[in-house]
């Protein structure tokens, strides 16, 4: 399996997109307020681009709701 680096990201690309650290990301997987990650190798985990957009889109309109 090939891994194309702009289709995958990892904890602490996905930690610096969103403005939030690492530990954060655990507890959001961990109560189900963010996508999992993919396994992607025996001891890789990588999160798929397109989960974390649609997560910031969720994000934008929840705050377009708000308003």
């Amino acid at each position: 399996m090939t891994i194309q680096t702009f289709e995958y990201l990892t904890y602490k690309q996905v930690a610096k997109r969103l403005g939030v650290t690492r530990q954060t990301i655990y507890r959001w997987i961990k109560n189900g307020k963010f996508p999992a990650p993919v396994k992607v190798g025996d001891q890789t985990v990588r999160f798929r681009m397109k989960d974390i957009e649609r997560f910031e889109n969720s994000l934008t309109a929840q705050y377009y709701r708000k308003r």
